[in-house]
């Protein structure tokens, strides 16, 4: 995978290297190579290559440096053994988002279910071992009731290739966009990066779903209280229903436009 742009990358690859007749498995970071191509240095991203015993595949995941994490994705940490041969000894959620990056850590920004063009890496476990793999079935070495799975297994990760309209690429050409104002969403028609997604969605329902929100929200007929009826209506002190959401809905629509403007500015102000 080519570096062109430190400051945009989001999506980075991750190495799974296991052997295939032991229980003993890990997952690590890339390395970075330089490669003089075309009169000029190109960077790269890369996993070493694989030793006698070894069988190494690549996924990809969201790099961790976003603060705070984006909505539906989670920050992992798999902790290696130090001792070889290497094999990872935990996977976890992080709580704090300021990772620390150790030799025998590796921290990566992935989903806690399925989201399209995502695949499921799944954590077995045998005593102090925990063998991530692709294969839901855990390998066929030692007592079968001694494997368990982590709590948190399976995870989401960007498989190597894609497959979309028909064609195969690169997992790590995958885009952003945004998807009903709220979140960013992985989609192959895209071009933004991660952070160019996150600093243009604004966290707000989208104008179209406003009114249907407000009267989800505050209008519903749950009896509220001795006499019945909700908090909203009673504040208004009984005014009829459509001028009740005639007035929520453009409070929302005027506080939506102000985010909106709002966050603008701080790009301008960026740029």
């Amino acid at each position: 995978m080519e570096v062109k742009d430190l400051a945009t990358l989001s999506i980075f690859p991750l190495c799974l290297r296991a052997d295939p007749k032991t229980s003993f498995a890990y997952i690590s970071n890339p390395t970075l190579v330089r490669k003089d191509r075309g009169g000029g240095e190109r960077f790269f991203l890369a996993c070493p290559p694989a030793t006698a015993r070894e069988k190494v595949q690549i996924f990809y995941a969201i790099i961790p440096a976003y603060v705070p994490i984006p909505p539906e994705m989670i920050v992992f940490t798999a902790e290696n053994s130090l001792t070889v041969p290497k094999y990872t000894t935990e996977v976890r959620q992080e709580r704090d988002p300021n990772v620390v990056v150790l030799a025998d850590r590796v921290s990566f920004i992935a989903w806690p279910g399925a989201v399209p063009y995502t695949v499921p890496l799944y954590l077995h476990r045998l005593k102090d071992k925990v063998y991530p793999s692709f294969n839901p079935n855990h390998p066929d070495i030692g007592p079968k009731k001694e494997w368990t799975q982590e709590l948190i297994s399976p995870i989401y990760v960007i498989p190597e290739t894609v497959t979309a309209d028909g064609r195969n690429f690169p997992g790590y050409e995958l885009g952003f966009r945004c998807y009903h104002g709220s979140r960013c969403i992985l989609d192959p028609h895209a071009e933004e990066s991660l952070l160019d997604c996150l600093n243009g969605c604004a966290q707000v329902p989208p104008l179209e779903n406003i009114f249907d929100y407000v009267r989800r929200a505050f209008l519903s007929k749950k009896v509220s209280g001795e006499h019945g009826g909700t908090t909203v209506k009673k504040f208004f002190g009984g005014a009829p229903n459509w001028l009740i959401l005639s007035l929520l809905t453009l409070f929302f629509i005027s506080l939506a436009v102000v985010i909106v403007k709002s966050q603008a500015r701080r790009r301008q102000g960026r740029a």
